[in-house]
């Protein structure tokens, strides 16, 4: 077989793994990454990991560290704030080719997700990082572009690009939750926006929380304890907001695709 010669540039969480998957098949991968192995442990935020994602970081050989970095919950409460409805999604709950699990899903940090991704590449002989390009477009048989939402690539290679902003947006945080049950994650749906709240340890949970631009910007300019309060009226009875840890992040909302 022969070798294919693989540009990736971006090695955020997506470009990281799509250079993993083709360094596993034995591909020659130069990976182009301006910012440095620091710079990309900075975000302060939260992922969710289902099933899917679980056995695709099975068959990169990541799964068991992933598992041992994450917190994993046992069930999910779905609350519909518009409608009164709710319902409690448990493990017994998953389909038969996953319900050898005892978690149903599973939260890890962008911090222990990206320094395990950046020390397999780094230990990798397939992939060689870049923090400049100074590679020829022609020595590659693929250039496969993961450089976000503003991806210089896309305007580079003219790319046809359309963007809506939709008048919501939503700010995360870390904070400490008391009187949910153990393992228990949140989506809660509301005439603002939803709310999720996702379980990084007992109680510490990230919050990410949707509401129109105005909302937003005026979460964003109060002190730490009113925001807490403001959070509290959005909660489920049985659970208190004690305090708000890290930084507070924000985020647009918007709905984009590419033409070729």
């Amino acid at each position: 077989m022969i070798k294919k010669n693989i540009k990736v540039i971006g090695s955020g969480p997506t470009g990281s793994l799509l250079a993993l998957a083709l360094a596993l098949n034995k591909c020659n991968v130069t990976l182009i990454e301006p910012l440095s192995d620091a710079e990309l442990l900075e975000k302060d935020k939260g992922y969710a990991v289902t099933q899917c994602s679980r056995k695709i970081f099975e068959e990169l050989g990541l799964w068991d560290n992933i598992q041992k970095s994450s917190f994993g919950f046992t069930s999910l409460s779905i609350i519909d704030d518009v409608l009164s409805q709710s319902v409690l999604v448990r493990n017994n709950d998953l389909k038969k080719l996953n319900n050898d699990q005892e978690d149903i899903g599973w939260v890890v940090e962008h911090k222990l997700l990206m320094e395990l991704l950046i020390n397999r590449i780094n230990n990798n002989e397939f992939i060689n990082k870049l923090n400049f390009d100074s590679t020829d477009d022609a020595d590659f048989d693929f250039i496969l572009a993961s450089d976000g939402r503003e991806s210089s690539t896309r305007k580079k290679w003219q790319i046809k690009y359309f963007k809506s902003f939709y008048n919501q947006s939503c700010i995360s945080f870390k904070a400490i939750l008391n009187g949910s049950p153990y393992k228990r994650a949140y989506e809660i749906f509301r005439s603002k926006g939803p709310l999720a709240l996702l379980p990084l340890s007992d109680n510490v949970y990230q919050v990410i929380w949707f509401s129109s631009e105005s909302d937003t910007k005026s979460k964003l300019e109060m002190e730490p304890t009113k925001l807490l309060d403001k959070l509290k009226d959005g909660l489920p009875d049985n659970i208190n907001a004690e305090k708000i840890i890290g930084n507070i992040s924000s985020f647009s909302v918007a709905k984009a695709f590419a033409l070729p």
